[in-house]
């Protein structure tokens, strides 16, 4: 189910690098309360707010620094290697 907006729910396919970058997003203000922590269900994955945070242009749309914080990623019980394609249901509304 969705929040009572005018949303619907859509499946996108994702690499593991995009869904490690998507991550890394979350993450990138820790261990402060940053307000961008993903909201996911089946994904486990590990940080280390140590590490080099990702920087995001989102006037371009583009990643300039890759972040370095996601250590580990597991998908339904299985460790993500950097191969493979997943599926995953998403908001329509991020994807206007």
């Amino acid at each position: 189910s969705t929040l009572a907006f005018n949303n619907t729910l859509c499946l996108v396919s994702l690499t593991p690098s995009q869904i490690k970058a998507a991550l890394e997003e979350g993450v990138k203000g820790q261990p402060q309360a940053f307000g961008a922590f993903r909201q996911v269900a089946n994904i486990e994955f590990k940080f280390d707010s140590t590490k080099t945070s990702q920087t995001f242009d989102a006037e371009v749309n583009k990643i300039l620094v890759p972040g370095e914080r996601i250590s580990e990623l597991v998908i339904d019980g299985k460790v993500v290697y950097s191969e493979g394609e997943y599926k995953l249901p998403y908001r329509d509304q991020l994807f206007r």
